[in-house]
C-alpha cells in the first residue's frame, strides 16, 4: 500500500483501539471483532482496495504472500484432491498461523508500553496474512490442546523485534501451535494449485477454493 494509505490505515487501527478502551464491557467483543477484521484486510505489500476486492471474490487470505498447507492436504492433493465437505460438514479450514486474538493482544501490549507505532501495526497486519489450510481433524487437534485462539504456554513475541523488517518467522517460532498439536505443515505453497472436490458452483464463480486452486 502507499505511504498515505498506510498512515490512514494505522490511524484507523489506533482509533479503534482507543474506542475499544472506552466502550462498556458488553460492547468490547464487537469492537474487537471489527478491529480484527480491519487488520485482516490489510497487507503492507498491496493496497487495501485491492485486498478488499480480492476478498469479495472469495479468495480470503490466499491472496496474500504467506500461504501454507498441512502435509495431510498436500498428500491428498497428490491422490486426486480433498473433499471440501463430508456429510454436510466442512473438511478444510483456512486459519491464521498466529491467531488474531494473540496479534491484537500484542498491539494493546505495545500501546500500554507506549511502543505502538505505524511500523508495529503494519508488522502485525502482515502477520495476519500468514495462513495455513488444515483439515477438520487437524483443527480438532488444535482445539484439543486449546490452541485455536492462543499460542502454547511459554510462547511470546521477542522483545527485540525490528518492526521495520518483514516478520522473522524463525525468531517468532511461528508454527509453535502446530508443533504442539502434532500437525505437520508444508513450506509456503502459494503458487501450488490444489484440487478441492465438492466446492459449490458459487465458490467456483467467485474465485473460492476451485477458483483459486485447480
Amino acid at each position: 500500500m502507499t505511504n498515505s494509505n498506510a498512515q490512514t490505515f494505522c490511524r484507523d487501527i489506533c482509533d479503534l483501539m482507543d474506542f475499544y478502551e472506552k466502550v462498556t464491557p458488553e460492547r468490547k467483543s464487537g469492537v474487537q471483532k471489527l478491529l480484527s477484521e480491519v487488520l485482516s484486510y490489510a497487507h503492507p505489500d498491496i493496497s487495501i482496495d485491492a485486498s478488499i476486492e480480492m476478498r469479495q471474490k472469495g479468495n480470503n487470505s490466499r491472496v496474500f504472500p504467506g500461504y501454507f498447507i498441512s502435509d495431510t492436504i498436500k498428500h491428498a492433493n497428490k491422490k486426486g484432491g480433498i473433499n471440501k465437505t463430508f456429510r454436510g460438514k466442512v473438511q478444510i479450514t483456512d486459519e491464521h498461523i498466529i491467531p488474531k486474538k494473540v496479534v491484537i493482544n500484542h498491539l494493546f501490549f505495545l500501546k500500554k508500553k507506549n511502543r505502538l507505532s505505524d511500523e508495529a501495526i503494519l508488522f502485525c497486519a502482515k502477520l495476519l496474512s500468514y495462513t495455513c489450510l488444515v483439515t477438520a481433524e487437524e483443527n480438532r487437534q488444535l482445539s484439543k490442546y486449546k490452541l485455536v485462539t492462543t499460542m502454547p504456554d511459554g510462547w511470546s513475541f521477542p522483545v527485540d523485534i525490528d518492526y521495520d523488517k518483514s516478520p522473522d518467522l524463525k525468531a517468532l517460532d511461528f508454527f509453535a501451535r502446530y508443533k504442539k498439536a502434532g500437525i505437520k505443515y508444508c513450506e509456503n505453497v502459494k503458487d501450488e494449485r490444489l484440487k478441492v472436490v465438492g466446492a459449490d458452483e458459487n465458490k467456483k464463480k467467485n474465485g473460492g477454493y476451485t477458483g483459486f486452486y485447480k
